[in-house]
């Protein structure tokens, strides 16, 4: 989350972070505890492992109403509640709000600088508010993404699996870190 939070921050948005332990250092100001971080918050944008989601929300309290940004990835987690996908669990956590799943199909070396080779990497959106993931898709873009609208939050599934395979790239495939997906199109 600090490199979203830092590239926002350089784009003129107002940005503060929460934390469960808001009285330790950290490498990102201002920090604040969960609640009083989402409390004017226009979007909450959750980055954190996927096995805090569930003590996050509750930290944070009520989310109806609200856009609720999904980075996480849900790795080998055994998800309840008849989730498919980890955004779709979190949506059954955060009950009212929008989901809006993006961020989670690279690493934070791409979060903090999307172009690479003069080219901007992709970043994927789903959810079911087609208002939240345009507003998301113009944080990405703020950030220097090339935003693609993948549709409903039942796509969430597909895009925990590129980012499994993007894992899979880095650390197994020995690709390294420094690499994002991209969109190419041919010319009509």
């Amino acid at each position: 989350g600090a490199a979203l939070g830092r590239g926002w921050s350089a784009a003129g948005h107002d940005v503060t972070w929460g934390t469960r332990q808001p009285d330790e250092p950290h490498e990102v100001s201002p920090v604040a505890d969960l609640r009083e971080a989402a409390a004017g918050a226009g979007v909450i944008v959750l980055a954190v492992p996927f096995p805090a989601v569930s003590e996050t929300v509750a930290g944070i309290g009520t989310l109806s109403g609200r856009v609720v940004l999904d980075a996480t990835n849900a790795l080998g987690a055994t998800l309840p509640n008849g989730a498919r996908s980890g955004a779709e669990y979190l949506a059954s956590l955060a009950r009212g709000a929008s989901v809006v799943k993006a961020f989670n199909t690279m690493g934070w070396e791409t979060m903090a600088d999307p172009m690479i080779d003069g080219r901007r990497a992709v970043c994927f959106i789903c959810g079911d508010d087609p208002e939240a993931r345009h507003l998301v898709a113009g944080l990405a873009d703020d950030l220097g993404f090339e935003a693609i609208d993948a549709g409903e939050l039942e796509v969430a599934r597909h895009l925990e699996a590129l980012a499994a395979l993007w894992v899979h790239l880095a650390f197994r495939a020995g690709i390294g870190r420094q690499f994002a997906f991209a969109i190419l199109r041919r010319k009509a």
